[in-house]
């Protein structure tokens, strides 16, 4: 857990907003154990930061899972008041490089004002549509600070020179060294400084006075514009852009395709021609590891198909075989959506281990088949009376099989302990593809089977 206070704020005032914190997690009875730290280990341009790692209690230990934790701190931490808190679930790290945060948006361009004012934008859409919470940009303001810019043409027609101006200023803010004078063996510094009961606001500033080459006195308003600003802590760049980077979690039962797949959406409706952006760090991650899960489900069936068109000597046969992987993707499907499991890394590697096992009863039953019709058995037959006799032949081990593979994946759904969130899914993936697949192809291969037995003639 962070939060940030204003800019500027004093390290005593964020310990008394950290203590507030630190009494709404007293009251949760699934933390073991935290560390408050405030200032940033004693960073003074970080007086108004707070960072607190929080520990839970072992799983078996408690009814609630992390994720249903950290939406009962954010009600508890809306209640005090002054402080900005986000929440990042640490069990995602080193999965992928960068920023660890499930949304992950770096926009980019030349303006920092235009990207901070469209960062805003966007998590306030994104808020407003429920799909993220936590929130966060990357660029902070800083502290207020006072803005003097000289203006030349009136210091030249009034013959002022800007180390004048610049000498008065120091006087006013830190005051300027005029000489040292020796005292018992050392040299010490004489210092000239402006009261500090004379300069306390903007308006003091204009009160002050320069003399000019001509001796007279300038008022400092007529040469100077003073206006009031905020100093930028950082400015972030990425391939020579400035960018800011927008970052937090995932909102309650939303997954996030869907919510970065809306973000940038977003993005392109609000974005300025000239400026982009980009996924980053586990956002990023979770991108390229999808495209490259779906580039290896797609190369799994062209080998798969290549091998079985070498095995039964034929490119028909092979698709009889295949028409069970759409089946197995339906029942894994259907499982995860039963069960409220979204479809993540480790569901879609479940998928991938699925293509493996539910085309073995189509090898199988089409492989005895070929066997019965071309005599290996006994006398030839026709295709359809080598299916009449093969279909009940096969059925007891493709059920077998079936089973056995259920079986072995039941343990990945009942089981406890740590990482189970990972293993739930690959386990629903497995059995869900397995059961429909196996229910469907006894059905279906046979009669697509019969169906392109015509076209195996004609390529004879």
């Amino acid at each position: 857990m962070s939060g940030q206070t204003k800019p500027g704020t004093s390290l005593e005032t964020t310990s008394e907003k950290a203590y507030e914190l630190e009494e709404v997690l007293k009251k949760n009875p699934n933390i073991e154990g935290y560390f408050v730290s405030v200032g940033g280990f004693g960073g003074g341009g970080n007086s108004n930061a707070v960072f607190i790692p929080i520990t839970l209690k072992p799983r078996k230990d408690r009814k609630m899972g992390h994720i249903e934790i950290m939406d009962e701190l954010r009600s508890g931490f809306k209640k005090v008041e002054g402080i900005r808190v986000t929440l990042r679930d640490n069990s995602a790290r080193n999965l992928s490089s960068g920023r660890q945060n499930p949304i992950g948006i770096s926009l980019r361009g030349a303006d920092l004002q235009i990207l901070d004012a469209k960062s805003k934008e966007l998590i306030k859409k994104l808020e407003e549509e429920k799909l993220g919470v936590d929130l966060d940009t990357d660029y902070r303001t800083g502290l207020p600070e006072l803005i003097l810019k000289p203006n030349r043409q009136a210091m030249s027609d009034r013959g002022v020179s800007v180390d004048q101006v610049g000498l008065i200023l120091a006087a006013g803010v830190g005051g300027t060294r005029q000489g040292k004078f020796t005292f018992d063996g050392k040299r010490y510094d004489i210092r000239f400084k402006i009261k500090d009961d004379q300069i306390k606001t903007v308006k003091d500033f204009e009160h002050l006075y320069v003399r000019n080459a001509a001796g007279n006195l300038i008022p400092f308003s007529e040469l100077v514009t003073i206006e009031e600003g905020k100093a930028t802590q950082g400015i972030s760049r990425v391939n020579r852009q400035r960018a800011v980077s927008v970052f937090g979690n995932l909102a309650p039962g939303m997954s996030q395709s869907k919510v970065l797949d809306r973000a940038k959406e977003i993005i392109n409706e609000i974005m300025p021609p000239g400026y982009s952006f980009a996924l980053e760090g586990a956002s990023a991650g979770f991108a390229s590891s999808f495209a490259s899960l779906y580039s290896a489900l797609m190369i799994g069936i062209l080998v798969a198909y290549l091998i079985l068109a070498v095995q039964f000597d034929s490119f028909i046969h092979p698709i009889s075989v295949l028409v069970a992987l759409p089946f197995s993707v339906t029942g894994a499907l259907i499982a995860l959506f039963i069960f409220d499991v979204s479809l993540n890394l480790f569901s879609f590697i479940g998928l991938i281990v699925l293509m493996g096992i539910a085309k073995k009863n189509s090898i199988m039953l089409v492989e005895f088949t070929n066997q019965v019709r071309h005599g290996h058995l006994g006398d030839k037959k026709g295709p359809s009376e080598a299916l009449l006799l093969a279909c009940p032949v096969r059925l007891r081990p493709i059920i077998m099989t079936s089973v056995a593979t259920v079986a072995a994946a039941i343990p990945l759904v009942l089981g406890s302990g740590i990482g189970v969130e990972t293993r739930i899914p690959m386990g629903l993936s497995i059995i869900g593809g397995t059961i429909v697949s196996t229910i469907l192809t006894l059905f279906v291969v046979p009669a697509l089977y019969l169906m392109l037995t015509p076209l195996e003639s004609k390529a004879k």
